[in-house]
């Protein structure tokens, strides 16, 4: 390590003592450190935008929670820089890292100690049919076809590669990556999909049929998506952060995306065990 930048939800307690200890320990042993513009401001230092990492970062620091390390995340993947990601309170499924685990993970990863797994990312291309251009949105969790509260359920015509799947009826649709599995999806009847598996999952939100259930299909396929009815206040929401009103001729294309997610991973707990304690999932104890 080099450079290390730390970014923080400045909302959440002690992000900017924690912040301040890491800095701390990495500067006295001739790591330079940078703070995101709002952390940077909490600490009276110089920041950057998120949008602009330093060029010679080789470790992002998030301090917060999921939400931050998405936030991260959507930023980090256009350079390939890991992420080391520490829960600052509340549920953390992936921001595994405690406050008190975090001093020691450094010195672990100053001697190697530690591996980096790559997470796959989605990518959602609007494509408006009149010519109004291509957006492109790139997510670590999911995105969503969703309609505002007083809309009436949408229907939807779903292809994959260019097979015609079905249409139906339904208050919107999440497309997520195994990453994003355990989250939205998962509490509108979605698979848990272990993380490493390159796959994508289609997940209706409350379908107006029971026939029409979760699909797992391959990260080599693309899934295209058109509303076809109740046009009115649908958007795409990335991540559970940004946010795109659809217009009415738009089609919206989701495939794996050339991006990946690096995570820095140093703790011995595997997939099923935080989903055991943290998920409360795998039904009665062991006796």
């Amino acid at each position: 390590m080099k450079h290390v930048s730390i970014v923080a939800n400045v909302r959440k307690e002690n992000s900017g003592r924690v912040a301040a200890e890491i800095a701390e320990w990495l500067e006295r042993r001739g790591v330079a450190v940078s703070f995101e513009n709002e952390i940077a401001a909490l600490e009276g230092r110089t920041g950057f935008a998120l949008a602009e990492l330093p060029p010679d970062c080789d470790l992002v620091v998030a301090l917060g929670g999921d939400g931050t390390l998405l936030w991260v995340a959507r930023h980090a993947c256009l350079r390939g820089v890991p992420i080391l990601g520490v829960n600052l309170g509340g549920l953390g499924f992936l921001t595994e890292l405690s406050v008190a685990e975090v001093i020691p993970t450094l010195e672990r990863m100053q001697k190697g100690d530690c591996r980096v797994e790559e997470r796959m990312m989605l990518e959602a291309v609007v494509e408006g049919h009149s010519g109004s251009g291509n957006s492109r949105y790139v997510c670590l969790n999911d995105a969503v076809i969703n309609k505002s509260a007083f809309a009436r359920a949408m229907q939807l015509d779903m292809s994959i590669s260019g097979h015609y799947v079905g249409t139906f009826l339904a208050d919107g649709l999440i497309v997520s990556t195994p990453t994003g599995s355990t989250a939205y999806s998962l509490s509108a009847g979605g698979p848990i999909v272990k993380p490493t598996i390159e796959a994508l999952i289609a997940t209706p939100i409350c379908p107006h049929t029971l026939a029409v259930r979760p699909l797992i299909f391959s990260g080599d396929e693309e899934l295209s998506v058109e509303v076809v009815s109740g046009k009115t206040d649908v958007a795409l929401t990335i991540d559970g952060q940004e946010c795109r009103e659809l217009a009415h001729d738009e089609r919206i294309v989701f495939r794996r995306a050339p991006e990946k997610t690096s995570l820095v991973c140093c703790g011995e707990k595997s997939f099923y065990e935080v989903l055991r304690t943290k998920l409360c999932w795998g039904g009665l104890a062991k006796r």
